[in-house]
């Protein structure tokens, strides 16, 4: 099998991420049609960058002092968590965090956070 042009496919990819990237924190964009391009580049591997503790995100947009990665979302230390699936998490019938994320126009404050962070994951390290 020739890598080859699968390689080239690839390098010529990654050299179009930033801009995409850039285009993501655009706010002149709807959220949704941003959250869904950013949501399929982190799925299919295309962008993965680790931030390391992961609450920051929250923090801005939630209330700091009832926001846990481990009560709410079941991570243990060392555990990683994209974003995209916490926000899965968050939208899930099912989900324990309580009302602390359901307040009005926070899921959104959070999702524009994620956008500007630059990041696609974490890892809990407290």
């Amino acid at each position: 099998m020739n890598i080859q042009p699968i390689l080239a496919a690839a390098a010529a990819l990654q050299s179009q991420l930033p801009p995409i990237l850039e285009q993501l924190k655009d706010t002149s964009i709807p959220l949704d049609e941003r959250w869904e391009v950013y949501t399929v580049l982190v799925d299919q591997n295309l962008f993965v960058k680790d931030d390391g503790y992961g609450d920051g995100e929250l923090r801005a947009a939630f209330d700091p002092d009832r926001v846990s990665l481990y009560d709410d979302f079941h991570l243990d230390r060392g555990q990683s968590m994209t974003f995209p699936e916490m926000w899965e998490a968050m939208n899930d019938e099912d989900f324990e965090g309580g009302d602390v994320y359901d307040a009005e126009g926070a899921k959104d404050k959070w999702r524009e956070a994620v956008l500007a962070s630059g990041y696609s994951s974490f890892t809990y390290d407290w």
